[in-house]
């Protein structure tokens, strides 16, 4: 794609390794995002508890610069539980790595808007009355669009041990690429790693729709809240 900015990869290649470099912003964000991030809504209480969830290592991953992703057909089939009655159940849970436990309507409504952008996995949520079928889900693509003229890139190298470990942070929020993103729904970005990137459109039709059990923020971010369903 053509851009009038850096991309990350050329901005971690003009810092020598054991060395770390700011890279501010050029232009001022002003207007409002067309992508956000999204998060599970506290509001509603009781979350979906993983009772056989992997180690660290082996969780589900969306995948970065070092780390080949891990999607949601490489764990064990999760065993999940509700404390209480399944009509209690919201459409969206966070499970604090890349995937996320969806009702059956949002999955289909997100696949309607951006087919085949969604890895899904049915599962079975023992709520306290029955079992119910979600789907764990992660976003198929991973990109690397984030705008570097509007984001400010901080690029750290840290010793461990022998070796160097090189983040790439930012000054949240961020802002991408909207040039690259037409007709894109949901994604990942490879430097937010297990951050799921939804348009406004998508979280419009989630409104409609009437699902519940999320909140947005601006890419990067979990404050600054726009949206609360």
């Amino acid at each position: 794609m053509a851009n009038a900015f850096r991309s990350i990869p050329e901005l971690l290649a003009d810092v020598p390794v054991g060395t770390s470099k700011n890279f501010p912003a050029v232009v001022s964000e002003t207007s409002q995002t067309p992508f956000v991030d999204v998060h599970y809504n506290h509001d509603y209480g009781t979350s979906i508890e993983w009772k056989n969830r992997p180690a660290f290592q082996e969780l589900p991953w969306s995948g970065s610069r070092e780390k080949p992703r891990i999607g949601v057909w490489d764990v064990v089939e999760p065993d999940l539980a509700f404390s209480r009655k399944a009509d209690k159940l919201v459409d969206f849970y966070s499970t604090g790595t890349g995937a996320f436990i969806l009702s059956d309507s949002l999955a289909s409504l997100i696949e309607t808007l951006d087919p085949n952008s969604v890895e899904s996995r049915p599962v079975s949520v023992r709520a306290r009355d029955r079992n119910v079928t979600y789907r764990f889900c992660m976003p198929v693509r991973s990109l690397s669009v984030i705008d570097t003229s509007r984001t400010t890139v901080r690029i750290t190298d840290e010793r461990f041990g022998s070796e160097w470990l090189r983040s790439v942070k930012f000054d949240q929020p961020v802002c991408f690429d909207e040039s690259a993103l037409g007709g894109i729904h949901s994604f990942s970005d490879v430097d937010l790693a297990n951050r799921w990137i939804w348009s406004q459109v998508l979280v419009n039709s989630a409104k409609i729709a009437n699902m519940r059990g999320l909140y947005t923020s601006k890419p990067g971010s979990v404050a600054g809240e726009i949206d609360r369903l």
